[in-house]
């Protein structure tokens, strides 16, 4: 790990491209994370069809270990792809639209350096998939089954955030005794999110607050609500139409002013700032 990503290395040695199959791509194993893999594929091309092949198209794969599922979800890596000693730096938004990000080196001229010699890659991936696991039955005393997933926890921990919750652990309802209790109407991956951010993770993004927040309103939870307006006024990159609405929706009636003072705080200093760059000159010639 650094800095709270997972690092992966690859370091091969590409041939010569006429060595090379021409339509085959060399796929070289990068590593993997809980939820993802990633692979490079090194593949010959040539500028035109009819030429040999005279350079390489490098390409970063990302492969969803689970199935597919119907929802959005982003993995972040700072990637450095080194050619012969040079740096090609990216950053990369793997999506479910988005699986492979293809390199187009800018510093470095690959034909000169392939078509009779071999070509020293190294590949470096910072990965940002943070994906905290509620997998420890000796820390819990609930499993809560929502879709496929369990979840095991603590019912201190759920009646402390969540009214719901201590309704239903703490009364004589049926659930209260059973260490097993279904959620059908929620969804695994959006209760994740959900869960992340009762933990204090920066979990909520413009893709899945608005799932995060009914499920806020079906669970009770108001660390929830609360964190979620703290992201809608601050972070959010969604239009204002979208936060009236949200707004009028979760009864959220402080969020356009405070999001208005925000603009007004930061439209403020960049004034400041404005003032203090082009500020007249106070030397004087003697």
């Amino acid at each position: 790990m650094a800095n709270g990503k997972l690092e992966l290395t690859c370091r091969p040695t590409i041939p010569p491209v006429r060595e090379m199959d021409p339509i085959e791509p060399m796929v070289f194993f990068i590593g993997k994370s809980d939820r993802f893999e990633w692979s490079l594929h090194v593949t010959p091309c040539s500028y035109c069809d009819d030429d040999e092949p005279s350079q390489l198209i490098f390409s970063i794969h990302c492969k969803k270990l689970k199935d597919p599922v119907d929802y959005e979800w982003t993995v972040s890596s700072d990637t450095s792809l080194i050619l012969n000693g040079i740096n090609e730096q990216e950053v990369i938004d793997f999506t479910p639209q988005k699986l492979i990000f293809c390199y187009q080196p800018s510093n470095f001229s690959v034909e000169n350096s392939v078509i009779e010699g071999t070509l020293n890659v190294e590949l470096i991936m910072l990965v940002d998939d943070t994906f905290r696991k509620f997998d420890d039955p000796t820390a819990s005393d609930v499993v809560l089954v929502v879709g496929e997933e369990k979840f095991h926890l603590s019912k201190w921990f759920l009646c402390s955030h969540s009214d719901y919750f201590t309704g239903l652990f703490g009364h004589n309802f049926a659930e209260s005794n059973q260490q097993e209790v279904s959620l059908h109407e929620l969804h695994p991956y959006y209760f994740h999110s959900f869960l992340e951010v009762l933990l204090g993770e920066p979990a909520i993004n413009d893709r899945n607050v608005s799932e995060i927040m009914k499920i806020m309103d079906y669970i009770q939870a108001p660390t929830v609500f609360r964190a979620c307006e703290k992201f809608l006024v601050e972070e959010t990159k969604k239009s204002d139409d979208e936060l009236m609405e949200i707004a009028e929706r979760w009864h959220m009636d402080q969020l356009m002013p405070k999001r208005a003072a925000i603009k007004d705080i930061k439209r403020e200093a960049e004034k400041k700032k404005h003032d203090f760059i082009h500020r007249p000159s106070t030397f004087r010639r003697f």
